[in-house]
């Protein structure tokens, strides 16, 4: 969690979460440079003469101060593609898609090299704890990588390298080693511009999410609902994403009785207790003044209200006076305020750290999804499945994804929204396939998915990181007894992807 150190001087909270675990290590990055195979590279010495490669992509490690590298102990790097949108895009897709071989070397007279395996360089984002947003039980899990990219597709430009230990053991008094990604695929225009400022480290996504404790509400008897606030002296300064508990209690006492959400009655109420609450959200009114000159951003909001209902006191018992809130809350549209002058961040403890500060964002503040018409089309998302998906004629398997993902258009800016009216055709066929999973030797039936898209909906950039977001919300959709394997196509290049077997999430009944 880090705070704006901005408006901390002023006595507000700002906060975000950090979504990534970000080890940090006294390491910089020194050069990047995208272009031939380097003269230097031993192929036939590494086994990597035979497998086509024509470019490579060049990235140098070196030692802060005076550090060697065989002082140091780790295995993995994150990087976080920090160049422009579509030349990171683009880079990404020739990285995960075109990479023939991955090796190191150290940096001296005579370089200790390793070759990585095929599987040393994966994208990050996409794991339960990796999550943005927070967990809930209501909702598919595939959905929340649906919000979170069209909310900020940045999230999942991340990359880690694993099985770099095997080079610090070698290294000796080296300060400093490359890591070569070997392509089989050149692109001359991305070449002359990638260069150091197009690769991060220590990053991570972070979100404007944070807990808080909403101020007391006296409970009345003429009162069906309760009107959460999160801070009386700054109301508009806190807007409420989701409520955990409520606490009532007598005079004098604190915490009495507790009121979980209505919809978590099986899942997390075992002992029955038959104290509930829902919550009921309204767009913010406008005040006089707000009216005639405006928001200060532009950003109206919403409020969040709360019932109470005790199966065994309805609608509760008669010596509760009070309720509080455990909430997680945003900021409103503060962070609208901090683009206009970033800063720095803090940070709750101490830490090695020079500075904080953003690559990318802050994004806008969005409303909630379920408003309005929307609200209905989010519940017909309950009967997702393949079959809605299958292209039986004209393009309907297209329609549907695209009727699918418009319920998220909302969250996203233009160019990103655009990206939806791209997908011309989805079709779904059976498909034979080894499973993927350590052990004997077993053949299964999964679900084969190729998917088409126009990139001129994409605005220059590349459907790759679209399609590696889809790709693991229809492997959340199948048993975890089947699998899914994913292709991406499109009209202008043919095909830009291929995700092999995954093996399905959802649990079977």
């Amino acid at each position: 969690m880090m705070d704006s150190q901005l408006l901390k001087k002023n006595g507000v909270t700002c906060s975000y979460a950090t979504a990534h675990d970000v080890r940090l290590l006294p390491l910089h990055i020194s050069q990047v440079e995208l272009g031939g195979v380097p003269a230097d590279a031993p192929l036939s010495q590494l086994g990597l003469s035979q497998r086509g490669a024509v470019s490579a992509l060049r990235v140098r490690i070196a030692c802060d101060g005076p550090v060697m590298l065989n002082h140091l102990d780790f295995d993995r790097l994150d990087f976080f593609l920090s160049g422009p949108d579509i030349q990171a895009l683009q880079l990404l897709e020739l990285l995960m898609e075109h990479r023939v071989g991955i090796f190191c070397q150290t940096v001296g007279p005579k370089p200790a090299r390793v070759v990585l395996g095929d599987d040393a360089l994966r994208q990050e984002g996409f794991d339960a704890d990796q999550a943005l947003l927070p967990d809930d039980l209501r909702n598919f899990d595939g959905y929340r990588l649906l919000q979170e990219y069209f909310a900020f597709p940045a999230r999942f430009q991340f990359l880690s390298l694993r099985g770099i230990s095997k080079l610090l053991a070698q290294s000796g008094q080296s300060n400093a080693f490359d890591i070569i990604i070997l392509l089989d695929k050149t692109d001359t225009p991305l070449e002359r511009v990638v260069d150091k400022s197009h690769l991060a480290m220590h990053c991570t996504p972070v979100i404007n999410l944070f807990p808080k404790i909403a101020e007391r509400q006296k409970l009345t008897e003429g009162l069906s609902e309760y009107h959460l606030v999160v801070d009386n002296i700054r109301p508009l300064d806190y807007e409420i994403f989701s409520v955990s508990k409520i606490y009532a209690s007598e005079d004098g006492q604190r915490d009495d009785q507790v009121f979980r959400p209505f919809w978590s009655t099986w899942s997390r109420d075992g002992g029955n207790y038959g104290a509930y609450f829902s919550l009921r959200r309204e767009q913010r009114a406008l005040s006089e003044h707000a009216l005639r000159y405006g928001t200060r951003t532009g950003y109206i909001g919403s409020e969040a209200f709360v019932s109470l209902v005790d199966a065994n006191h309805a609608p509760w018992r008669d010596e509760l006076r009070y309720i509080t809130a455990e909430v997680m809350c945003t900021s409103r549209d503060l962070p609208l305020m901090l683009a206009q002058d970033m800063g720095q961040f803090v940070l709750p403890d101490s830490m090695p750290v020079r500075a904080l500060t953003m690559r990318k964002g802050p994004t806008p503040p969005r409303p909630a999804l379920a408003e309005g018409f929307s609200t209905w089309r989010l519940i017909s998302q309950l009967q997702m499945n393949y079959l809605s998906l299958m292209d039986a004629e004209d393009g309907e398997g297209a329609a549907a994804l695209r009727q699918l993902l418009g319920l998220y258009a909302r969250l996203a800016e233009s160019p990103v929204a655009r990206q939806i009216d791209g997908i011309r055709q989805c079709v779904l066929e059976p498909v034979h396939r080894r499973v993927p999973e350590p052990g004997p030797i077993v053949f299964a039936r999964g679900v084969g998915i190729s998917m088409t898209v126009d990139e001129q909906a994409f605005s220059g950039s590349s459907p790759w990181l679209l399609g590696s977001v889809l790709e693991r919300v229809f492997a959340r959709l199948v048993s975890m007894n089947s699998f899914t394997e994913f292709t991406l196509k499109s009209q202008q290049r043919g095909e830009v992807g291929y995700w092999g077997p995954r093996m399905g999430k959802r649990a079977l009944i």
